[in-house]
């Protein structure tokens, strides 16, 4: 399939790029080529296949496709910013009422900090304090210092099997 070292001797892609058939010496211990004596055809880059003024006019092209719609969506967005702040109401008319609505809970807190303060008063209270659960059985609620001081006297109470 592949072509003898003999039959690409004197070829060249053009014409008069070389001016006499190249020869190729072979060394034995590395088996490279010596083409020392080849003179090198002229040096650029091809023309036929790319031309530069067409990449610069594309390039040109985009940033001016880019500017034109970045200024387009600016424009847009003034329109809705005008649409929206309108005098169109904010709500169905049908929905709005005269009275406040409040969002469905839970909600949050508007004070957080007196309301935690509250609610350990109000657990300080019901750990510290004498109060009736049941006057007919006569069940007390007895401060929690209290019930431990019992519990370690007495004992845990034990259940009979």
């Amino acid at each position: 399939m592949g072509l003898g070292l003999s039959a690409l001797d004197g070829w060249s892609p053009e014409p008069g790029a070389w001016s006499r058939p190249q020869t190729i010496e072979m060394d034995d211990k590395l088996r490279t080529h010596n083409v020392s004596d080849v003179e090198p055809a002229e040096v650029a880059h091809e023309k036929r296949d790319i031309d530069i003024r067409i990449i610069v006019g594309f390039a040109i092209a985009l940033v001016i496709a880019a500017i034109v719609i970045h200024l387009l969506i600016w424009l847009l967005f003034g329109v809705f910013g005008r649409l929206e702040t309108g005098g169109q109401p904010r709500e169905f008319p049908m929905v709005q009422t005269s009275e406040v609505r409040l969002p469905p809970s839970p909600r949050l807190q508007e004070k957080p900090r007196e309301e935690l303060k509250a609610f350990h008063r109000q657990e300080d209270e019901l750990l510290n304090s004498y109060t009736w659960l049941d006057r007919q059985t006569g069940a007390v609620r007895i401060p929690i210092w209290q019930a431990m001081n019992q519990v370690m006297q007495q004992g845990f109470p034990v259940a009979e099997r």
